[in-house]
């Protein structure tokens, strides 16, 4: 075991470099280049952050950056900050107040007709006897119906407006977002996600000539690219360039950032 930020901060002060100069050449923040220097994991935002960084700031010292990730993930595992990332908070779900008054109320008047009805049958006067029938004439009946001296011809408006109605419009087809990242000018840690916040797809560093090809019908979110100089994004076949390490979300429409 060796000590991570005491480490890094000697390998930064033989070399005799700034914080700024750090920021400008890694694209991390100068802040974050300090928690690392401390150890202050939780003020970053995430375990994969820490892991992306780790490895970036390293290699940029000359030193090995899988060597301290490795470190890293032998004293806080693969799970550290994730539990906290992930973990939502269940909101209790009220009881309802389960009643049968109404259902008692309901049987009670049902009763209560019931009664009604075998008390005014058996205690009811006698049925009076129908009058007897009146014998009329009966006259034939024309069962054809009669023809209208004026028929309602269908106006061309109204048969117009019964073809437009008879169209049905065919919805539109959804046309998938095909995102390639291409590590271009060096390795970047990279970090993709399905939708506006959906799941990750890739948290990983891309090698220098290495890519990858994803196609999500609702598009992609990329949310850090410490090296965003180094990575050209594809967007169903038109390029972009990354102006700082986002987040920027992916639509059919191109390449804009998160909160626009």
């Amino acid at each position: 075991m060796f000590e991570i930020g005491n480490s890094l901060r000697e390998a930064r002060a033989r070399r005799k470099l700034s914080y700024d100069q750090v920021e400008a050449e890694t694209k991390i923040r100068a802040k974050y280049i300090r928690c690392l220097e401390e150890e202050e994991y939780d003020a970053l935002p995430s375990g994969t952050y820490v892991k992306g960084f780790l490895r970036t700031y390293a290699d940029y010292l000359g030193l090995d950056g899988q060597l301290y990730v490795d470190e890293y993930n032998s004293r806080f595992g693969d799970s550290h900050h994730e539990d906290q990332l992930f973990r939502r908070r269940e909101r209790p779900v009220p009881r309802r107040r389960q009643t049968n008054s109404g259902v008692m109320v309901a049987l009670a008047g049902i009763v209560a007709v019931a009664v009604l009805f075998f008390v005014a049958w058996k205690f009811g006067g006698e049925k009076a006897t129908p009058p007897p029938p009146v014998d009329t004439p009966t006259q034939p009946i024309n069962t054809k119906p009669a023809r209208s001296a004026n028929p309602i011809l269908p106006t061309p408006s109204t048969t117009t407006a019964k073809k437009h109605k008879a169209r049905k419009h065919k919805p539109k087809p959804v046309v998938p977002v095909k995102l390639t990242v291409k590590a271009t000018q060096c390795r970047a840690w990279i970090e993709v996600r399905h939708g506006a916040n959906g799941q990750p797809v890739f948290q990983d560093v891309l090698e220098l000539g290495s890519s990858q090809t994803y196609t999500w019908k609702a598009g992609f979110t990329i949310t850090n690219v410490p090296n965003y100089s180094c990575v050209d994004v594809v967007i169903n076949g038109k390029t972009y360039h990354m102006s700082n390490p986002g987040p920027w979300r992916v639509t059919t429409t191109g390449l804009r950032p998160a909160g626009a």
